[in-house]
């Protein structure tokens, strides 16, 4: 087990490190969005599935010892079996489900940040020279397909008069018209 310290914009999260995922407990996530642990505990009962916890009694003895010996660090009075360690994904889904100031603030800085990483814009000139080759081949092997359509149907198609020319003559000889 590791200590690092995630930092976002002026957000600084002490974090487990375990097995190259990154925990951080109860307090430190309800002190950090500013909401009461029982909001965090009340949003994890809702939607179970949406997270992935590590409890204390899952953890290895090795990094239990290092939790206890950080404990003040994280806010951990004691190591209980039922100790909750939430893990960097479930932190951010936390951050923008939290109503609370901070929890609004954290969420408008990760959206700011997101959208700082998208690309905007039109496609590079490779990109666009791609995609015009890709459509120039589209539209030669759909030229080509209509074009054998149209022979095929200029080849059947005196054969299709003659047969619903001779349809029509069978149907009207049954009916009794001449």
């Amino acid at each position: 087990m590791k200590i690092i310290h995630w930092n976002f914009r002026n957000l600084t999260v002490p974090m487990l490190q375990i097995n190259g995922v990154l925990y951080t407990t109860n307090y430190i996530l309800a002190t950090t969005l500013g909401v009461n642990i029982r909001n965090l505990e009340h949003l994890y009962q809702r939607n179970p599935e949406s997270f992935d916890p590590l409890r204390g009694h899952s953890m290895s003895p090795k990094d239990r010892t290092a939790l206890q010996e950080q404990k003040a660090l994280f806010g951990v009075e004691r190591l209980r079996p039922d100790l909750i360690l939430w893990p960097e994904d479930d932190m951010l889904s936390f951050g923008f489900a939290a109503k609370s100031e901070r929890g609004k603030a954290f969420k408008k800085e990760l959206i700011e940040a997101i959208k700082a990483q998208v690309r905007l814009g039109a496609p590079t000139a490779e990109e666009h020279a791609q995609l015009l080759e890709k459509y120039t081949k589209m539209a030669e092997e759909m030229k080509a397909t209509k074009s054998r359509m149209d022979t095929l149907e200029d080849t059947l198609s005196p054969f299709m008069d003659a047969v619903a020319s001779g349809a029509g003559k069978t149907l009207r000889s049954f009916r009794g018209d001449n």
